[in-house]
This record gives structure tokens, sequence and C-alpha cells, in this order.
């Protein structure tokens, strides 16, 4: 792993400024940096790639280092969440992420979803910037979108402070989605990864807190393709499922399960069916040799919108949050949900298929009876 990390700040993609020395009271990974020279222009964030995400919002942050700079500093914090809900896409990570930003000792990011760790890392994407090339979306660019949660952080922490705010990332496609893992040094003439995303994570951020929240397969596969293909028809799904299985067990016969898993860009997914997702085994045990147990909480959808309360009382103990009042609560529990199966309901033609539900059942329930064994919870397998 030292070799992965030297390789890449040689490369200028995942560290431009080595190891941080994190602020020791802070619970949050925080540490200083200098303030950006007046040669950066007044808005040292201008030519942030995510500024062209309609997503991101980096205004708080530029107000914030303009009345900084106006007032002198020479140093300004900087951080990384400890909190990384890395999915599963379709699952509700929308939902919760909302629910977990509304919490009082919660920093609200600049954006949900900024997909660095396993897309920008590696330098296959890369965003464009007004009046430039493209260019690889880089470390710093990525600390930007936590900067005006770092200021929040920093307004309140002191060594006696027993309410140290924290903040969070939501990519939901951090648990499944590594590819390009190939690019990667350790992994370079590997036909399965030795490295994944969540190396890279612990390098940095040791003690980083991680959810997961997992959706029945079968339904977490439709809805998923529901929300890309709203108009697409129950024969259409049922046609690319039967393709997609058969196209995957090709790949079993002439591989092993973890590079079937990982190899991206089948001809089903650039059809909008990503059924590796819905894999969950694969990719939690992964994560679980990088990460110990009691740092991953593994939640279920079907429990989060049957009980929010009680889902996100999981959570705000699982990352030490502090009391929340129930005008708070009362707050989040009235507000709205996109992502739940009732939302799609009026974008369906139609149900599912029974004959497709059995395929898919049949084929994720081998995954199903890992992914329980692991968790060490049957309803993991989803019989009812």
């Amino acid at each position: 792993l030292d070799d992965l990390i030297r390789q890449r700040k040689k490369e200028n993609l995942l560290l431009q400024q080595g190891p941080m020395d994190y602020i020791p009271y802070y619970k949050n990974p925080c540490w200083y940096s200098k303030m950006p020279s007046e040669a950066t222009g007044s808005n040292p964030y201008e030519y942030n790639p995510y500024n062209q995400d309609p997503t991101a919002n980096l205004q708080k942050a530029r107000r914030i280092m303009s009345k900084k700079r106006e007032q002198g500093h020479l140093v300004k914090t900087r951080c990384l969440p400890l909190i990384y809900l890395i999915g599963v896409t379709a699952a509700g990570s929308n939902d919760i992420y909302d629910d977990i930003i509304m919490h009082s000792d919660i920093a609200k990011p600049a954006m949900k979803e900024p997909m660095w760790w396993n897309r920008y890392t590696i330098g296959w994407f890369t965003l464009s910037v007004i009046g430039r090339n493209k260019r690889a979306v880089t470390f710093s660019d990525y600390l930007d979108l936590f900067d005006s949660a770092a200021d929040a952080i920093e307004e309140i922490a002191s060594p006696s402070s027993e309410h140290l705010l924290l903040t969070v990332e939501g990519s939901s496609t951090y648990l499944w989605n590594y590819d390009g893992w190939e690019e990667i040094s350790g992994n370079r003439g590997l036909s399965e990864p030795k490295y994944i995303l969540a190396h890279a994570i612990r390098e940095l951020v040791p003690k980083a807190k991680i959810v997961v929240i997992l959706r029945h397969p079968t339904e977490r596969l439709f809805l998923h393709f529901k929300k890309i293909l709203p108009t697409a028809s129950s024969q259409e799904f049922h046609e690319r499922v039967i393709q997609a299985v058969e196209t995957f067990n090709q790949c079993l016969q002439n591989h092993t399960l973890r590079h079937c898993a990982y190899k991206g860009s089948d001809w089903y997914e650039r059809v909008s069916l990503f059924l590796r997702a819905s894999l969950y085994s694969v990719y939690l045990e992964d994560w679980l040799k990088v990460f110990p147990r009691e740092q991953l909480l593994v939640l279920r959808t079907e429990d989060y919108y049957h009980n929010r309360r009680a889902t996100l009382e999981q959570v705000f103990s699982f990352v030490k949050l502090g009391f929340l009042s129930e005008t708070v609560w009362d707050k989040i529990l009235t507000s709205t949900v996109e992502n739940s199966e009732e939302a799609y309901d009026g974008t369906r033609d139609g149900e599912m298929y029974n004959a497709t539900r059995m395929i898919l059942n049949n084929f994720f329930r081998p995954y199903n009876n890992h992914l329980a064994h692991l968790l060490n919870d049957q309803k993991y397998l989803w019989n009812s």
C-alpha cells in the first residue's frame, strides 16, 4: 500500500500533500493548511471542476474564504469526512443522507456524491473547467467540497468542547463501482483487484465510519433501471435481465467471482442494467478485510422506510452524534423521501414480471446466503 500511495503522489492524482497531522481534539479528521495566495484570484474555487456539477455549491466556501482573507488569516482548516455513506445505488442513500445532514452535529458539505475515491483518483474520469481543457480532479479539488463544513467544525471546536461536529460523504457507488482499478500500480497485470478504494480511505482516515444501506437485490436492480429509464417497459427489463444473467454466468465459467464482479462496462451496463451492484456480499467482504467490523454499519432499506427513526438512531449512535431535540426529529421525520418503492409507482409501466423476479431471485440467492452468513443476520436473506 505504501508503494500505491507513493505512486499516486507521484502521479499527482491521489495525494498532493503527504499525510496530514490531524488536529488531536477534533472528532473529524481536520488539519491546518496555508491560505491560498491572492495570486489565485478573488475566487480560489473558480476553476474547481466540481463547479460544473449542478449538485455542487461552493458559493458558501467562497464567501467564507473572502472574509478570512479580509481578516488577514494565514491558515485555514481543511477536513476529510469521517462518515462515508458508500451505498448502495437505488437503496435510499439520498434519503438517509438528507436525514443525516439535518442532525445538529453534522456539518453539511458542498455536495453529496463527489465520487472522487472511485472515479477521479484513477484519472479515467475528468471534468471540464470553464475556459480550460479537461483535467483530472485533484485531491485539493475534492477537499474544497468540505471547506464550508471545515469552517463550521472550526467555529465550535475547542479541547474542552463536548459537541464537536462531523462531516459526511455520500457517494452511493463506492461500495461496488471501482472501474479502472487496473490502473492502480498495485493492481496492474492482475485479473482482479488487490487494492480497492477502501484501502485509500483507510490510509488517510483510519477511523472512518462506513455506513451501507442495502435493498432487496432484485428490487434494487429494478428501481435502478427504472430510475435511469423510467419509460422502459417490463418486457424490456425482462429481456435485458435474461441476457445479463447469462453473460455474468458465462464469465464465471472462465474467471473468479471477484473478476466478474469488478469487471465494468459490460454491454448490459451500457443499457442501464447494473446487475453487479446487487452482489452485496462480494464487495462487503472486501471492505471488511480493510476496515474492522465495528467501523461498518450495515442497514436494510426496508427497515429504514418502515421505521426511519429507529434506523437513524442506529446511525447516530454508531457515529456517536449528540442528543437530538424533538423539534429536529419532527423536521427529519416529516421530510419527504424520494427513493422509496412507492416513489417509483407513478413511473412504472406495470410491475416486474413474476418470471423476471424468479430469475433474479434465483440468481441472487447464493449471494444473499453469503451476505447473511457474513453479517450473521438472517434478515439479509430477504425471505419475507
